[in-house]
């Protein structure tokens, strides 16, 4: 209903979850719905994410991980948010530089393809233009 009507959602729940649909102990300070400070950290960092993304910052401000799933990969974030719906810069190895990889809807990387928008992956699913990957010096977070 909010993208209907051009509204943003942040999914807020999930990580501070403990894993079974509750707030986990670990952000509450009362055993019940109040957070804690760490649970504020959480609260805060995935808002700024919300926030560079509307602001088409692209870049993911969190570490996180590749994962394969029969044929299809994807990228999983360290929130527990897999990348998807569009481009995401990521820095693999953490060394303050980017590649930039387009995942679909669900969060399947499109490799050796085109992109909606007309631009080219290669077979890793980097983003290619003039034959050369693309590369963005990047400041990474989390």
């Amino acid at each position: 209903m909010a993208a209907k009507h051009g509204w943003g959602w942040v999914n807020l729940a999930d990580p501070l979850s403990d894993g079974n649909g509750n707030l986990s102990k670990a952000y509450c300070s009362d055993n019940y719905f109040h957070h804690n400070s760490d649970g504020y950290k959480v609260w805060c960092d995935v808002l700024r994410q919300y926030a560079a993304d509307r602001m088409g910052l692209g870049v993911k401000l969190s570490k996180g991980e590749w994962r394969k799933s029969g044929d299809s990969v994807y990228y999983q974030y360290s929130d527990g948010i897999l990348a998807s719906g569009g481009w995401h810069w990521i820095d693999e190895n953490n060394d303050g530089y980017a590649r930039c990889y387009y995942f679909t809807k669900d969060g399947t990387l499109l490799q050796d393809d085109k992109t909606p928008d007309g631009y080219s992956v290669t077979s890793d699913g980097e983003w290619i233009m003039n034959s050369r990957i693309r590369t963005e010096k990047v400041a990474v977070y989390g």
